[in-house]
């Protein structure tokens, strides 16, 4: 017996459906034979028939798009695995944020008409909130596919996400659960008036730690990054980028200036764009 070749469905439903491959390119792609690609469609309820293509997509409704990796749906995925949630009846996703234009922008990638409303405030925070919940069954599936389930908190571990789409699923991470710190350090300036450095930071933020380990891995084998993990109190893991790496990391990020992103970190970003590091 042949040993079990893991091809997620996301990817196969990318590889067959949205990029027209056929079996035996999908299988010289990813290194099996054209048999497994067909067990793995059997395995998924995916239809093997190229002419079944189009009845599959009108099956699946309307929201099938979203099914299909996208900088668009990227990004959205990157702000649901930050503050959104998929709830246990298999149907709903929610996310609530402080930032109104982090709701909006996320509804914009999604094409959602629901209305966003605001979330009462509560001991915990002063701030206002801002909520958008939808129901797509489909599109909740895909995302169990990604990695992601309901009360995914502590639980979070690596996700299905392409290479060619990570900048963009990283960019809505850090709108939702990152930040970008810099500011000019004069700590030392009484030993020499010289000592006035530029410092920047990119940090990301998760409970998880599992999570953002996996993050870094990730960011180490595409660009070759280092960073640093570590706790930041109140069990909230901290994976953070000195000005070196973040050099890297930003322009890669944001590397288009009409890329769905929040305005306010992107303003910090902005002067850090055209730099690169030469190591």
């Amino acid at each position: 017996m042949d040993r079990k070749i893991d091809i997620p469905r996301a990817m196969l439903e990318k590889l067959y459906y949205q990029d027209g491959l056929s079996q035996r390119e999908i299988a010289s792609r990813l290194g099996c034979s054209e048999s497994t690609v067909r067990r793995r469609l059997a395995e998924y309820g995916l239809p093997a028939s190229r002419g079944d293509r189009v009845g599959f997509l009108q099956r699946r409704g309307k929201h099938n798009w979203r099914c299909f990796w996208s900088p668009e749906v990227a990004y959205a995925v990157g702000v649901i695995v930050s503050d959104g949630s998929l709830s246990a009846d298999g149907r709903h996703i929610t996310f609530t944020s402080s930032d109104l234009e982090l709701v909006e922008t996320f509804c914009r990638c999604l094409r959602l008409p629901n209305r966003i409303t605001e979330t009462p405030k509560s001991s915990r925070s002063v701030q206002q909130g801002y909520r958008v919940q939808f129901s797509d069954v489909v599109f909740y599936r895909w995302l169990l596919d990604v990695g992601l389930m309901p009360d995914k908190a502590r639980r979070l571990g690596p996700l299905n996400v392409p290479n060619e789409y990570f900048a963009d699923f990283l960019r809505g991470y850090l709108d939702g659960d990152g930040s970008i710190l810099t500011y000019i350090d004069r700590y030392n300036v009484f030993k020499n008036e010289k000592y006035v450095y530029e410092r920047l930071y990119t940090r990301f933020f998760s409970a998880s730690r599992e999570y953002l380990s996996w993050l870094r891995r990730t960011l180490t084998r595409l660009l070759g990054t280092r960073g640093g993990l570590g706790g930041g109190g109140d069990r909230v893991w901290v994976l953070m980028y000195a000005k070196k790496d973040s050099l890297r990391l930003l322009p890669w990020m944001y590397y288009d200036a009409d890329v769905p992103c929040l305005e306010r970190k992107h303003a910090l970003a902005a002067p850090f764009l055209k730099e690169r590091s030469e190591i």
